[in-house]
C-alpha cells in the first residue's frame, strides 16, 4: 500500500512540475513528508513484532 501511494505521489508531483504547478507541487511534497512518517511508523512497528516474535519464540524453545 504504502509503495502504491509513493508512487501515485511521485507521478503527481512530476505532473506538477511539468505543468507549473507551483500549489500542486508544495501539495505532493507535503504528502510525500507525511508517507515518510508513515514508512518510518511501519517499519519500526514491523521491528518490534519480530523482535516480539523471536523473543516469544526462544522463551518457547527454552521452555521445553
Amino acid at each position: 500500500r504504502l509503495q502504491a501511494q509513493e508512487e501515485h505521489i511521485k507521478r503527481v508531483h512530476r505532473e506538477a512540475y511539468d505543468a507549473g504547478d507551483s500549489d500542486k507541487l508544495l501539495e505532493t511534497q507535503q504528502a510525500m513528508a507525511a508517507m515518510v512518517v508513515e514508512k518510518n511508523r511501519y517499519n519500526t512497528a514491523k521491528a518490534r513484532a519480530e523482535q516480539q516474535n523471536k523473543v516469544q519464540v526462544s522463551c518457547a524453545y527454552n521452555s521445553l
